[in-house]
């Protein structure tokens, strides 16, 4: 018994081990994962191109490699393209972070997520096109990727994660998939070159600074499924910017309330036709003394009169479903 027992020991030993170990093939770092697979751990700086291979051989044991660790080939500023096997399954966060000689990448359809920043600052990038494996793309995967001028995002996607594309200042096109309920704080932040947007039926909520500075974006909808608009989320895009998308002191878009000027006035009427008043519209509109909302308005927004400190009246309309937080009311 004793003998079976120290066996077993030995062979789980061994085994951790295997799992803590790194070894080094060509410019390729890999670290062993399990008994059959290893990822990859690091790349030689200097390197240009890379083949990452389906499988290797350490110690007489032959390894699949199935996965890109965490910030594998970060600040491989020398790297001009790589080959990613559909042994791949995983490409860990940061993956490819400041690679900023990449011209192109080639992600394999065994790939769900782009996981967090993981194409950060990847500036020579000019096209990207996710296969149709993808489901989630996560916080800032492509953040800063400054001279990419077309992202594909396939229709299996189902989350994008808050600043994925910001400051993508090339960015001309991207679809956003139906089946999207949020479009995340900051996601198209900077984008100045995005001229047009569709948004889908399936979105419920447009965050904060969702399309901030979008300074070419003229174009775009809000379909009725929208019950929710944060602080400045159109905010200096094209529409914003053209005077004459204002009604006197407010801006109204797809009978939503996305801006208002402090006036001079201290009363105020929100149009009849508006159903929805975004985030922090009166916000600090300190001459504000009354407000009379419409029958038709049904969602009013967080913050939208937090500061109006002369405020002593509101009259609301008899449809409203949702009030916000830090409202006056």
């Amino acid at each position: 018994m004793k003998i079976i027992i120290l066996s077993i020991v030995a062979v789980v030993c061994v085994n951790i081990g295997l799992a803590q170990e790194r070894f080094t093939i060509g410019d390729l770092t890999y670290k062993v994962k399990n008994n059959a697979e290893v990822k990859v751990y690091k790349c030689n700086k200097s390197a240009t191109e890379v083949d990452i291979p389906t499988s290797v051989r350490y110690k007489l044991r032959k390894y699949d490699v199935t996965s890109i660790g965490l910030g594998a080939f970060e600040n491989c500023t020398d790297l001009l393209s790589v080959a990613i096997p559909n042994s791949i399954n995983e490409i860990e966060a940061c993956a490819f972070s400041y690679c900023i000689g990449l011209t192109s990448i080639d992600i394999p359809n065994t790939i769900s997520t782009i996981e967090t920043y993981t194409f950060r600052a990847c500036t020579a990038l000019k096209e990207i096109n996710l296969p149709n494996s993808v489901t989630h793309i996560k916080q800032g995967a492509f953040f800063d990727c400054i001279n990419t001028v077309s992202i594909t995002v396939p229709n299996s996607v189902v989350s994008i994660g808050s600043s994925a594309f910001d400051n993508c200042s090339s960015l001309v096109s991207i679809n956003i998939p139906e089946g999207i309920d949020t479009i995340e704080y900051s996601v198209f932040n900077n984008c100045r070159s995005l001229t047009s947007i569709t948004i889908p039926n399936s979105v419920t909520y447009i965050s904060t600074v969702a399309f901030y500075k979008c300074t070419s974006l003229a174009s775009f909808t809000i379909p009725q499924s929208v019950r929710g608009i944060g602080c400045d989320a159109f905010s200096y895009t094209a529409f914003y910017n053209d005077s004459s998308n204002w009604n006197g002191h407010v801006l109204c878009k797809d009978n939503c309330l996305l801006g208002a000027r402090c006036m001079n006035g201290e009363y105020f009427i929100i149009p009849d036709d508006i159903r929805l008043i975004a985030d922090n519209v009166f916000f600090l509109c300190q001459t504000l003394k009354s407000i009379d909302i419409s029958n038709n308005v049904t969602y009013v927004g967080n913050n939208v009169f937090y500061g109006c400190e002369r405020l002593e009246s509101v009259s609301l309309g008899n449809r409203l479903e949702n009030i916000g937080k830090k409202n006056v009311l």
